[in-house]
Parts: C-alpha cells; structure tokens; sequence
C-alpha cells in the first residue's frame, strides 16, 4: 500500500467515520518537494483558509496536520 493511500485509510479507521478528530503527520522538509507542494495545495480543502497546512478529509470527520522539519527542528505554526 502506498503513503497516499495508507494515511486516509488509517485516519478513516481510528476515526471509525463519527468522530472529529486531528492526526499529525511529521514531513521531513528535505524528503520530497513533490510532497510538500502537495501539502501546500492552493485547490484542497483544509481546516481553515489561513492554514495551509491542513487537509480535510472529503467526509468531513478528520483533519491531518502536517508537521514540517528539518533535522530535530520543527517549522510549522502548530508547535
């Protein structure tokens, strides 16, 4: 199964589709350009406009939330 795959089938079952929930996703920021424009899509849905690093789930019970590191040290507006 693939990463794209694996993370809303995973949020899908610890949410059990009834709950609202959040699930943080650490990014290295040096893994993949490709992923982190994807994060950064301008077209998804999110949590909140002004929070670009958010994704909602189309069913609307989960939100994934990405944290964006370099080394140990973390870059996103969550922490």
């Amino acid at each position: 199964m693939l990463f794209e795959d694996f993370t809303p089938a995973f949020n899908q079952w610890i949410t059990g589709n009834h709950r609202s929930s959040i699930i943080l996703l650490g990014i290295r920021a040096d893994e993949s350009l490709n992923r982190f424009i994807a994060i950064s899509n301008n077209r998804k849905l999110r949590y909140a406009d002004d929070i670009p690093w958010t994704t909602a789930s189309a069913e609307g019970f989960y939100y994934m939330a990405y944290l964006f590191m370099i080394g140990m040290l973390k870059i996103s507006g969550l922490i």
